[in-house]
């Protein structure tokens, strides 16, 4: 088996199998896992279409209830699991559609952008068609990272927009220099990708330049879609701001959003911000929300750590960013809070 695929990607739950029954109800919205499995399942919802070497793909979604996980199996014919470089990933949601990377081939194909191939797939549901699998045109020179691409969804249609930022490097195809990147887009009814340079606003690269960068710096974690009448796409730094890009503006500004403050303001960010702090739209507002571990030195035994406590906080403001809305602290819980009526608050809340 490849080294690189997970052996529990060969094995997907047993639940999720009821898609094909008439009395079944479909969950307005799921959690689902962004790695694929590898089984040839199919239901109701599979859809099928060729990949770029002209073999059959064939992808199934098995919806399930919260708090199961809904899930994805993929499976090519003629290309067993090992012949991928890993597992085929969702990495971008909106409406009925899901956009989906695969990396059929060596392992190198995770080090190689071009080797990617990119899949929308159409849940049936809300149309009352069938579900489809389109396989995109692939993006090149206008590669990308899965967590700098978002997806609009317009009807029955949809845009893909993927900034490439500092963080990209070679990837970058535009103007360079502090606060001046590109964005590749793809609308569905084009069947083209394009791209444009795209800038944040001098007065606000000064309001928030890293003194770290000598300048400002934007590295996307996580991509979220607001909509609205502009189709706003937010890139999301996790640590820093949020740049906000209208879909349907001509404008190439960028506007620019920080975060709230750190937890712990004097400790400098060392991991992956997702560990910590995520991001999503809840009822036409941004939530924030992070958690910290207070990590101890161990008296007894030099150079040994133990986890001491942690605290978490969450922070919101409206989804369509007006100027005069700002971050408000909704909620601050350290683990030595916790009691009997503060556990009666987080179940009522």
């Amino acid at each position: 088996m490849n080294d690189t695929l997970q052996p529990g990607s060969l094995h997907p739950p047993t639940y999720g199998n009821d898609a094909d029954r008439a009395d079944s109800t479909r969950p307005d919205w799921v959690l689902l896992d962004f790695r694929a499995y590898f089984a040839d399942h199919r239901n109701a919802t599979t859809a099928a279409c060729k990949t770029r070497d002209g073999k059959e793909i064939q992808v199934t979604f098995f919806p399930a209830h919260r708090p199961r996980v809904s899930y994805f199996c993929v499976h090519c014919h003629g290309v067993e699991p090992s012949g991928f470089a890993w597992e085929p990933k969702v990495i971008a949601t909106c409406g009925d559609f899901i956009l989906l990377r695969v990396s059929i081939g060596h392992h190198c194909a995770m080090v190689y952008p071009t080797l990617n191939e990119y899949y929308v797939y159409r849940a049936g549901g809300s149309t009352g068609g069938p579900p489809s699998l389109e396989l995109l045109p692939h993006p090149n020179p206008y590669c990308f990272r899965d967590v700098q691409v978002g997806l609009l969804s317009r009807g029955t249609d949809y845009t893909i927009a993927a900034l490439r930022d500092d963080s990209s490097g070679f990837l970058r195809r535009g103007s360079s220099g502090f606060g001046q990147y590109d964005i590749s887009l793809f609308h569905s009814e084009d069947k083209v990708w394009t791209a444009k340079d795209v800038f944040v606003p001098p007065e606000q690269q000064q309001q928030h330049c890293s003194i770290e960068e000598e300048g400002f710096w934007h590295k996307t974690s996580k991509v979220i879609t607001i909509g609205g009448k502009h189709g706003t796409i937010a890139f999301v730094d996790l640590w820093n701001g949020i740049l906000l890009y209208d879909v349907f503006r001509e404008d190439p500004k960028l506007r620019y959003v920080p975060m709230p403050p750190q937890l712990y303001p004097s400790r400098k960010p060392n991991a992956a911000p997702s560990i910590t702090r995520d991001i999503a739209i809840v009822k036409d507002r941004i939530k924030l929300v992070q958690v910290l571990m207070k990590i101890t030195a161990d008296k007894e035994s030099h150079g040994n750590y133990y986890y001491d406590s942690w605290v978490a906080a969450t922070w919101s403001r409206m989804a369509n960013f007006p100027q005069e809305d700002s971050w408000s602290q909704d909620f601050k819980l350290e683990a030595s809070d916790i009691n009997g009526d503060t556990i009666q608050c987080i179940v009522c809340c």
